[in-house]
């Protein structure tokens, strides 16, 4: 998540006009299916992916991200609890957190190791300050079909349900400061209409990435189609 941030500074110092770091992710369930996908848009090709088994004191992991990362981009547990994190513009954050900072590598792989459901995971994270939400917003989905976006806006923190939809998007703007979300991104709004029309479906979600990968010198690195009631995932590589 670091790399993504300074990215993003970067990229909007020297001037670009045109979204880089386009990242996209999406979830939607029906009574058949629980998924949820990513692309990871980035200014490095230097991916990983990390399995860790179950042991006495933390549930099993596949997680992924970038080498020499300080943290992990996702990830989904052996329960089928998923999240993955996008840039933002900076918001404002002139608060004070009387929270400790989480004693781990992330506080969201601390939630995969010891958490079952969003819900679950809701309680966790709420124990801990998340400054890095100035700069993004993160996507928790789980296998009951339950999903949430954790976001900074109007400074505070705001939890953005489903509601009477089937699913749930985050792309690279703060959702809570924006009035109409369909018309900030195309690749929010491609995405919606497709889940909004359709059950969740791997070759749905494989179209639904495809056209709203990236390519050029920020592409597309990879993608994640995970089926979270099977604990399955689908990878693609370079949009392959």
């Amino acid at each position: 998540m670091r790399t993504c941030i300074i990215c993003i500074i970067l990229l909007t110092l020297l001037g670009f006009n045109q979204p880089t770091n386009a990242c996209t992710i999406f979830t939607s369930s029906s009574n058949k299916a629980v998924l949820a996908g990513n692309n990871e848009d980035m200014c490095t090709t230097n991916t990983l992916i990390h399995i860790f088994p179950s042991t006495q004191d933390s549930y099993g992991r596949i997680l992924w991200g970038f080498k020499g990362e300080e943290n992990y981009q996702g990830g989904m547990n052996e329960y089928g609890l998923f999240f993955d994190g996008a840039g933002t513009p900076k918001v404002e954050m002139a608060y004070k957190w009387d929270l400790p900072k989480y004693n781990g590598d992330y506080v969201m792989q601390g939630a995969l190791e010891q958490c079952k459901t969003v819900e679950e995971a809701l309680v966790f994270i709420k124990n801990y300050k998340m400054p890095y939400l100035q700069y993004c917003h993160i996507l928790l989905a789980d296998a009951t079909g339950n999903a949430v976006i954790v976001e900074w806006g109007d400074n505070k923190m705001n939890f953005i349900r489903k509601g009477e939809s089937n699913y749930l998007v985050a792309t690279n703007f703060n959702i809570t400061e924006t009035a109409n979300p369909t018309d900030e991104c195309f690749r929010y709004a491609t995405v919606e209409k497709m889940l909004k029309n359709n059950e969740p479906t791997v070759e749905l979600f494989k179209n639904a990435l495809s056209l709203t990968h990236v390519e050029g010198k920020y592409p597309t690195v990879y993608s994640n189609v995970c089926d979270l009631k099977n604990q399955k995932l689908y990878l693609y590589n370079f949009h392959n």
